[in-house]
């Protein structure tokens, strides 16, 4: 059913301006104003196939769907994600300008094999370099699955940048490539695996032989570019709508330039909610770059929030300095919840008491009504034990759990060749394939391991072989350590026979030392002599994600440090168990009524009655230098709460270590 429109709306609706941007605060009903304006327009007599409605995710997508209904739009309108509209347009082209067809693979894996020829290429460069030095980067993405999961999220964002149109055509520096390797976070020898995966790709100015989805909008952007006549091909929209414009990348942002020929425009996001880095999005394109491309474009507001209640909207107005008003009728009761945060876990002991708290005031509040939202996934270790030892329900959601995390399989693979224990492992496919992924990126495995032993496998490559085997007799993870991660082979250059070396002896003498120390004992002394804060950054490829690892194997150790008591095959008893409750929540999902904890990026575009957000204090919260992105981050997990906002900071004893955050909104 339709709702009463608001002022706000009606002044849109009433708006004849070609270009429009709607300036939306959270919680104000930014899709129901876009069904609106498609009911309106198909109500003056405009075609539905005149009318593009369009979004940047399949969420949107659908909430946008879910709209159009309540407002009573029964005519099917066009309605895609960007991507999905870009795929119909290239095929378009394709058949009009007489190209070549390109191959389209719908999955990471099965671009695997152009990522190691690329990679390949690029490290048979560096070994003919004469005085090369080895910062050992992981050139070995054929079986190495996270390593490559990296790599391809790094390529998306190059594409969705649109820096990968600069691979194709330009001979680019070690300058150039310190500097794009600088603005992505990432490493050198992957901005130039980057280069060579895209030189392989393209035949022709916008032709390519393959694409995948992230390659839809760039690939169109620079045919449209390269083929002035292609632009007459696609059919003309009179009136393009966009929703949650906040996400919107540079290619995205070029392609609707190229798209729109002088129609009309009308987009809504809030630029406070712009934190979707992994796919591009940058605020520019909400801010700066938006005037300068359309400089008579005129921007009206939705400023009043239908989620969250007065306190929260002052909040989030002293947060941002912009206006922020609510719903008379709502209230939102606003926490301010102390710890200390020089005890280990007593902040993660203080949110499960608010949880248990906001349980018991209310007969009809349920765990489901309940958010934990976290700015990093190294942050859930000490939450999601006390919730575990206080049997609270829980599932992590778009986050795994830290138990089926690859740096936290690897410390217990340690444990387990070093306790010689693997009864937990005995029919834990899952974990099985975590730890060998997790091991295998500490450890280069080159392509001599293709066949572990000749001979000894029956099938498979050497990845898949070490998981099943290793899951049939789970003790043959030390033949793995062994033949495979730690065996020196003629391909191996000196500093990763060197750290092979390093590995084999820390797992021998953790051995001995394993009868007379407890787990925390042997944990700490893997992380002294393996270095392992820096051989963190050295596997991963993203460097926040291999800052998140390195917290994550810091608290991991904490934890166990808590459990003095336990030696390693004791505490491996204790994960498992841990490890079994979480899947029994997460197998009853649908069935129990559970607590959500996530991220804040996870979090974006959802709300829950009551939301708690630990860790707002130094080095926690905010996590980057960029304080705008993170004061971002901030307003997107504040405003997802309805009837109550929880915020944890340290106590008046610890006030130096307080996040910056919290002094915008303190009163």
């Amino acid at each position: 059913m339709a709702v009463p429109q608001t002022d706000e709306q009606i002044e849109i609706l009433k708006c004849h301006a070609q270009i429009v941007m709607i300036e939306a605060v959270a919680g104000s009903g930014k899709t129901t104003t876009l069904a609106m304006l498609v009911k309106q327009a198909l109500t003056r007599g405009l075609g539905a196939h005149q009318i593009q409605c369009l979004c940047f995710s399949e969420g949107a997508n659908k909430r946008f769907r879910e709209k159009l209904y309540e407002e009573g739009v029964t005519r099917p309108v066009p309605l895609n994600t960007v991507e999905a509209y870009a795929r119909e347009c290239l095929a378009q082209l394709g058949e009009g300008l007489a190209l070549e067809r390109t191959r389209y693979y719908s999955s990471d894996e099965e671009l695997r094999p152009h990522l190691v020829a690329a990679a390949n290429s690029v490290l048979a460069r560096y070994e003919g370099r004469a005085g090369r030095v080895d910062n050992g980067f992981d050139f070995s993405f054929e079986k190495n699955s996270a390593n490559a999961e990296e790599m391809f999220s790094l390529l998306y964002r190059f594409k969705a940048s649109l820096a990968s149109h600069r691979f194709h055509d330009e001979e680019l520096d070690y300058d150039d490539l310190d500097q794009l390797a600088t603005q992505f976070g990432t490493q050198i020898e992957a901005v130039e695996i980057g280069i060579a995966f895209e030189r392989q790709r393209q035949t022709y100015p916008g032709e390519y032989k393959w694409r995948s989805a992230a390659d839809l909008v760039p690939d169109l952007v620079e045919l449209l570019s390269s083929h002035p006549s292609a632009l007459e091909i696609l059919p003309v929209k009179s009136l393009y709508l966009i929703d949650e414009w906040h996400d919107i990348n540079a290619a995205e942002f070029r392609l609707l330039q190229l798209l729109l020929r002088g129609n009309k425009l009308v987009a809504v996001g809030d630029r406070y909610q712009i934190i979707n880095s992994a796919r591009g999005a940058d605020i520019v394109y909400s801010t700066a770059g938006f005037e300068m491309a359309f400089p008579n474009a005129q921007y009206l507001p939705l400023g009043k929030s239908y989620r969250f209640g007065s306190s929260l909207s002052k909040l989030a107005q002293r947060l941002t300095a912009r206006k922020c008003a609510s719903h008379e009728d709502l209230y939102t009761e606003i926490k301010r919840v102390t710890y200390d945060p020089t005890q280990s876990g007593d902040c993660a002991a203080k949110v499960t008491q608010q949880v248990q708290a906001l349980v018991k005031a209310r007969a009809d509040t349920r765990y489901s009504d309940i958010a934990i939202i976290v700015r990093e996934p190294d942050q859930t270790i000490e939450i999601e034990n006390l919730l575990l030892d206080q049997n609270i329900p829980y599932y992590c959601d778009d986050i795994e759990s830290y138990l089926h995390r690859p740096e936290i399989l690897m410390l217990r693979g340690l444990l387990h060749m070093a306790s010689n224990s693997f009864a937990t492992l005995q029919g834990d496919k899952e974990s099985i394939k975590r730890m060998v992924m997790g091991f295998s990126l500490y450890l280069p495995v080159g392509e001599s391991s293709e066949n572990w032993e000749r001979g000894y496998f029956a099938e498979g490559t050497w990845f898949e072989e070490a998981q099943r085997m290793i899951a049939e007799q789970p003790n043959a993870l030390k033949d793995f350590f062994e033949a495979v991660l730690c065996k020196p082979r003629d391909t191996d250059d000196d500093m990763v026979l060197r750290w092979k070396q390093r590995f084999t002896d820390v797992v021998e003498e953790l051995q001995k030392l394993n009868k007379e120390n407890s787990a925390a004992e042997l944990l700490n002394f893997a992380n002294r002599h393996l270095s392992l804060v820096d051989a963190t950054s050295r596997a991963f490829i993203n460097r926040s994600r291999a800052t998140s690892a390195a917290k994550s194997i810091q608290t991991f150790i904490a934890f166990a440090s808590r459990h003095p008591e336990m030696n390693a095959a004791d505490f491996l008893a204790e994960l498992h168990r841990r490890q079994q409750k979480v899947s029994k929540n997460r197998s009853a999902i649908q069935s129990r009524r559970q607590l959500t904890l996530t991220t804040i990026q996870a979090a974006k575009g959802r709300q829950w009655p009551h939301v708690l957000v630990p860790y707002l204090q130094q080095h926690e919260f905010p996590r980057l230098r960029d304080i705008a992105e993170e004061v971002r981050h901030f307003y997107v997990a504040m405003t997802r709460a309805i009837s109550s906002l929880s915020l944890f900071e340290p106590d008046d004893e610890h006030a130096e270590q307080r996040s910056v955050l919290m002094n915008r909104v303190r009163k």
